[in-house]
């Protein structure tokens, strides 16, 4: 039997039939990635702006995990669009509703802020046929941070808006914080992976999201193992108490194809 494809409630000027078109975007990631992300391929001058290239199975497979498990490990490569779809689902995470604090940790600020600059035109080129800006919150931005504004008299700094920000990897940026989720991106070339990881145990206690990406690197020459390769061998238990992250999913793409090479840990249903 065929499996009917995941759609959304037909365009239509109706406004409850636009309700339900905006409910469903805002309940499952994979339809906001599908019909409203849109990527930027700069070797294409012509044009660079892409659709989010949701037919791919792998990514819909590291989607499904990622909605389904809080603590997901992805060893990824160039050109399998995993930063990509990262940046797509915190994007999701953090505007689809109040009080949420998404936190985008790379090895300096630099690249930290590279990501947050994707994100931020991943919402602005949301199509307005799709999902009218009417309809979603208003964002405001500076540097390290875009603000989703929802609390009503529009502050920026009103306790119910929610937020993106960005912080370089090291050993005090998350003190003393709890977040919706983190995303640690490129965790093998951080200069202080392994403190910053420890510190998020915060945000997992507390049943927030925590994801870790890296590119693949040659380890054989260090006399141990790095943290990320680590957890991707013992898939975390021994990184976080039992009931901080779990269940887990372990991602690793082939570093050619992009091909799903092993899914470890708690499978999707």
């Amino acid at each position: 039997m065929t499996k009917k494809p995941i759609s959304l409630p037909k365009t239509s000027s109706s406004t409850e039939l636009l309700a339900k078109r905006v409910a469903s975007l805002v309940a499952d990631p994979y339809l906001f990635a599908k019909y409203c992300a849109y990527t930027v391929d700069e070797s294409d001058v012509d044009n660079p702006s892409k659709p989010y290239p949701a037919h791919i199975e792998y990514l819909q497979a590291l989607i499904k995990n990622w909605t389904k498990h809080p603590f997901n490990v992805v060893e990824k490569s160039r050109g399998v669009m995993a930063s990509w779809t990262m940046c797509v689902l915190h994007l999701h995470l953090a505007f689809t509703g109040p009080y949420r604090k998404v936190f985008i940790i790379a090895k300096d600020f630099k690249f930290a802020e590279q990501l947050r600059l994707q994100m931020l035109g991943i919402y602005e080129r949301i199509p307005e046929d799709v999902w009218p800006a009417a309809l979603r919150p208003k964002v405001h931005t500076r540097e390290g941070e875009i603000i989703f504004i929802f609390n009503k008299d529009g502050n920026h700094d009103g306790a119910e808006n929610s937020r993106i920000l960005t912080m370089p990897s090291g050993e005090d940026v998350l003190r003393g914080f709890s977040g919706t989720a983190i995303w640690m991106d490129e965790c093998d070339f951080h200069p202080s992976f392994e403190n910053t990881f420890k510190a998020s145990k915060s945000t997992a206690r507390n049943k927030g999201r925590i994801t870790l990406t890296s590119t693949y690197t040659s380890v054989s020459d260090m006399t141990e193992q790095p943290l990320f390769w680590r957890i991707i061998d013992d898939i975390g238990e021994t990184f976080f108490e039992a009931d901080a992250a779990a269940p887990t999913s372990i991602f690793s793409l082939d570093p050619d194809t992009g091909e799903l090479l092993t899914q470890k840990g708690a499978a999707p249903k």
